[in-house]
């Protein structure tokens, strides 16, 4: 109680009538609105979580539920959705990632993630996006997928691959790298 009164003091909660509030800052709202789903059980959860999968107002509440709740069934349908160009649906869900460490979703999410990256008929601007995501987890695994990106065939996925392996500092491609200073495309 005394909690809600110093948060409503501070301006951070507002009361209205009917004993109804408003959290000002988006992500503490987001915060508390991840914990409705904590314990809650799992076929509701799941079903509520679902209801919730692709609204843009509850991306923030979804990811910190990630860190305290399991939210597979959400990012499965993510995943099976059908995507828009830009991918936004799958790349939004990485930014979860780095809430979510022992997520099981999480290597299902990067296999995806890598057939879209060397998909013959990218877009470079997604390609680019895929790998900014991709490196944007913080996850080192991540750089298996670049790991065999540096022998696709297309120099757009080539080039993405060395600035990734830069970007994550991952030694352990040199050799590959150093064979891609004679490579047949200049850049």
């Amino acid at each position: 109680q005394k909690w809600a009164e110093d948060m409503q003091k501070s301006g951070m909660i507002v009361r209205y009538r009917k004993g109804r509030y408003q959290i000002r800052h988006p992500l503490i709202a987001a915060y508390l609105a991840s914990l409705t789903f904590k314990d809650a059980d799992e076929f509701d959860r799941d079903e509520a979580l679902l209801e919730k999968a692709f609204e843009p107002a509850w991306q923030d509440a979804l990811a910190f539920a990630a860190a305290h709740t399991p939210i597979d069934a959400v990012v499965q349908a993510r995943m099976d959705a059908k995507n828009d160009v830009l991918q936004n649906t799958l790349l939004d869900t990485t930014r979860w990632l780095a809430h979510a460490p022992n997520a099981n979703w999480r290597k299902p999410l990067f296999q995806a993630l890598g057939k879209l990256l060397i998909a013959p008929n990218q877009y470079l601007s997604t390609r680019e996006r895929i790998a900014a995501a991709l490196i944007g987890t913080r996850d080192r695994n991540v750089m298996v997928i670049f790991k065999r990106a540096l022998n696709n065939r297309n120099p757009d996925v080539r080039r993405l691959a060395c600035l990734a392996a830069g970007a994550l500092e991952a030694e352990k491609v040199l050799p590959e790298l150093t064979e891609l200073l004679i490579d047949d495309n200049e850049n």
